[in-house]
């Protein structure tokens, strides 16, 4: 069932309505707001609309970026899994000491 989420960017509150998790949603919109306030304080002579677009554009530009890497080489994979393996029983351990 579709559910409507205000959400808040930019001093405006706009109504989504979906099916994803509200909480995923509002990070969506704290990651949109941040960005349109990092752009603001770069310049000072954008409106809402025009920093809205650029905020699009630099989200865009990091997806596009990110889907570019090159995925991990197989034999890097059983070494990272170890690393985390490792991280986990530090705080496992720490947690069990807490």
């Amino acid at each position: 069932m579709k559910k409507e989420i205000p959400l808040e960017i930019y001093g405006q509150t706009y109504s989504v309505a979906g099916e994803l998790d509200p909480a995923y949603l509002e990070q969506l919109a704290r990651t949109v707001d941040a960005k349109m306030r990092a752009l603001a304080r770069q310049t000072d002579s954008l409106d809402t609309r025009r920093l809205a677009v650029l905020a699009a554009l630099n989200l865009a530009d990091e997806l596009l970026q990110l889907k570019e890497k090159p995925a991990p080489e197989p034999d890097s994979l059983p070494q990272l899994a170890a690393r985390l393996q490792a991280c986990h029983r530090m705080l496992e351990s720490a947690l069990s000491r807490g």
